[in-house]
C-alpha cells in the first residue's frame, strides 16, 4: 500500500515539496519512490529554523508523525516566510546528458607527430590540464582515436590547448580506412577554446580523427581534451574489442584447487545442461559459486535467499570460485551456453581482475566481451549485466579500479538492445560510502544479509525481463 508523508506545519521540506508518497515497486512511474523489503527512503531538508511537523498516512493503518526541529537562522516565521512550492514528481524519460559520453576515454590513440613532453594518450585521460601538441607546425597534423567497438555517434567536442582560431575536419570511419567527414570546421571564425557538434554522424563509427587545417598564429596543432559520445545503436563485437591479453583472451584456471576441481566443475554444467534447460543462467566468481543452486558447491553460503531469489524460475548457477574475465570467457566458447535457451543470462564478474595488473579498461573490455561472446551464443537472451561489488577489504588502488569499470560499463553499453546494466554496490555501502561490514562475511564474500539484498535486486530485474 502506498505511504504518503506531508509536512502540516513547519519549514521542512522533500525534493517534491511538502508531500511525498511512496509505492511498492511496479512498472509506474508512482512506484519510482519505491518501499522496498519494507523500507524507504528520502531526503527531509530546511533552510530556516524552527519546528517541522510531519504526518505519514497509508490505507489501513493508524496515522503517525514525527517532530525535527532545525536549529541556526534565519529562523521560520509563519506566514512571513514564503510557502514551499509544490514540486511533483515526474519520470525522466530522456538519457543522461553526460552519461554516454565516455566513449573515447583512455581508448587508444595516435597522432601525425607529437612534440617532446606530450603525448597522444593525453587527449582523452580525461584531465583537462594536459595536452598533445604536434611536433611542428605542419599542414593537417591529425590526432585520432580507436574506440575498440562500433557506435552511433551523435556529440563531438573538443577542447584545445588555448582559444584561439583553430580549423579542422572531424572525419569518422568503421574501419580505419574509409573516411567520412562529420563536422568541417575548415573555414570557421570560431575562437573558443571548446567546440561541441551534435547531430547525427553515423552508426558502426570504430575511429574517430581531427585533422587540423588551420591554427592561430604562432601555434601549433593541439588539444587538450576530445569526447565522443553516442546513441542507442551500439553494436558489440568481440573482435573489435581492446584491452590486454589477460583479460579478453580465453584461458582455463585453476587458482581454487583446494576448494574445488574447476574441470570437474565445468564437466558437471555441460552435463547438467543435456537434460535441464534453464531460463537464467548466472555466469560469476565465488560470489555466486558458494550462494546456492545447481550444480552444487562443496558449501553453500546462503541456499534459503538463493531459493527466495530465483522462485519459479529455472536456473543454472555458473559461478565458479575465483575466475576472472578470461575464465569465463572460455566456458562460454567451450559449450556452456550450447544446447540450452536461456530467457535471461545474468553476468557478475571482474572483482578478481582487480586484484591483479589489470587496468580498469582492460577488465571493461574483458566484461564487453563476456557480453558480446554470450549474445553472439544466445541472440534472442536477455543479458542482465551487474556491476562489480564493493569489497569489505578493499584498499587502495581497488576501490578506484572498481567504480572506473562500472562507469565504463554504464557509458559504453548504454546503447545495447538486448543488455541491461544494473551497479548495485550503493546498496552494501553505509551512509559514509564505505562497504558495510554487516552485509559480509569476510573480505569481499556476501553473508547472508548480503545475500538477501542482491537476491532482491537480482529478482526485481529478473520479473521485468521476464515480463
Amino acid at each position: 500500500m502506498p505511504v504518503t508523508l506531508t509536512v502540516v506545519s513547519g519549514p521542512g521540506e522533500f525534493p517534491t515539496g511538502t508531500t511525498i508518497t511512496f509505492m511498492p515497486p511496479s512498472n509506474t512511474p508512482q512506484s519510482d519512490i519505491a518501499i522496498r523489503d519494507g523500507q524507504a527512503a528520502i531526503e527531509f531538508r530546511t533552510y530556516y529554523s524552527g519546528t517541522s511537523v510531519i504526518s505519514a498516512t497509508s490505507p489501513g493503518l493508524s496515522n503517525a508523525s514525527v517532530t525535527i526541529t532545525s536549529q541556526g537562522s534565519p529562523a521560520w516565521n509563519p506566514g512571513v516566510t514564503p510557502p514551499t512550492a509544490a514540486r511533483p514528481y515526474a519520470r525522466y524519460t530522456g538519457a543522461s546528458a553526460n552519461a554516454n559520453l565516455l566513449f573515447a576515454l583512455n581508448r587508444p590513440t595516435s597522432a601525425s607527430s607529437t612534440a617532446d613532453g606530450s603525448s597522444s594518450a593525453l587527449v582523452n585521460d580525461g584531465d583537462a590540464t594536459t595536452f598533445w601538441q604536434a611536433a611542428t607546425a605542419i599542414s593537417n597534423a591529425w590526432w585520432q582515436v580507436d574506440l575498440e567497438n562500433t557506435y552511433q555517434i551523435s556529440t563531438l567536442q573538443l577542447t584545445f590547448p588555448t582559444a584561439g582560431n583553430y580549423a579542422y575536419q572531424i572525419l569518422v570511419s568503421p574501419d580505419g580506412a574509409a573516411w567520412t567527414t562529420a563536422v568541417d570546421q575548415s573555414q570557421t571564425s570560431n575562437t573558443n577554446q571548446t567546440r561541441t557538434a551534435a547531430g547525427d554522424f553515423g552508426a558502426g563509427i570504430r575511429f574517430v580523427r581531427v585533422v587540423f587545417t588551420g591554427v592561430p598564429a604562432g601555434k601549433v596543432a593541439g588539444l587538450k581534451e576530445v569526447v565522443v559520445g553516442g546513441g542507442s545503436q551500439v553494436v558489440l563485437n568481440r573482435n573489435q574489442l581492446g584491452g590486454d591479453h589477460a583479460t579478453t583472451t580465453p584461458v582455463t584456471q585453476d587458482r581454487d584447487h583446494a576448494t574445488y576441481d574447476w574441470q570437474q566443475r565445468y564437466a558437471e554444467v555441460l552435463a547438467r545442461h543435456q537434460e535441464f534447460k534453464p531460463d537464467v543462467v548466472i555466469f560469476s566468481d565465488s560470489i555466486i559459486h558458494y550462494w546456492g543452486g545447481e550444480p552444487k558447491a562443496p558449501k553453500a553460503w546462503s541456499p534459503e535467499t538463493w531459493a527466495k531469489c530465483f522462485a519459479g524460475f529455472q536456473v543454472s548457477n555458473l559461478g565458479f570460485g575465483w575466475d576472472r574475465t578470461e575464465n569465463v570467457l572460455w566456458r562460454i566458447d567451450h559449450g556452456e551456453l550450447d544446447g540450452i535457451k536461456p530467457k535471461v543470462i545474468v553476468i557478475k564478474i571482474g572483482t578478481n581482475n582487480t586484484a591483479v595488473d589489470n587496468s580498469p579498461e582492460d577488465i571493461a573490455a574483458g566484461i564487453e566481451a563476456i557480453c558480446a561472446a554470450a549474445h553472439a551464443k544466445q541472440p534472442a537472451a536477455k543479458i542482465l549485466l551487474l556491476g562489480i561489488l564493493p569489497r569489505h577489504d578493499e584498499k587502495p588502488p581497488r576501490p578506484a579500479i572498481t567504480e572506473q569499470v562500472n562507469t565504463l560499463l554504464a557509458a559504453r553499453l548504454l546503447g545495447v538492445s538486448w543488455l541491461t546494466f544494473r551497479d548495485f554496490g550503493g546498496a552494501f555501502r553505509g551512509p559514509d560510502g564505505v562497504p558495510d561490514a554487516k552485509l559480509f562475511r569476510d573480505g569481499v564474500h556476501l553473508n547472508g544479509a548480503g545475500y538477501e539484498i542482491l537476491g532482491a535486486k537480482i529478482r526485481e530485474q529478473l520479473l521485468t525481463l521476464t515480463k
